[in-house]
């Protein structure tokens, strides 16, 4: 059952799945998370000298959006 569940994945993935990490809008969607689970471990004044975290977050998505579509160069490079 795992190996059917598991070739079913790969048939869905881009050919170049394995090297996703390196394409911008991966890399800004991670930092995006990294953001996300470390902003209660934040200095409450720190944050309070912070943008609001929902419009880094809008800005973070449309950033991935943006990185998405424009063209990066070969991800195998």
């Amino acid at each position: 059952m795992l190996t059917s569940l598991g070739a079913r994945v790969r048939a869905r993935l881009i050919p170049d799945a394995r090297q996703a990490h390196k394409l911008w809008s991966v890399r800004i969607l991670a930092a995006g998370a990294a953001l996300l689970s470390a902003w209660s471990e934040i200095p409450a004044g720190v944050r309070e000298q912070l943008p609001v975290p929902s419009n880094v977050g809008a800005g973070l998505l449309v950033a991935a959006a943006i990185a998405r579509i424009l063209k990066q160069g070969d991800a195998n490079g």
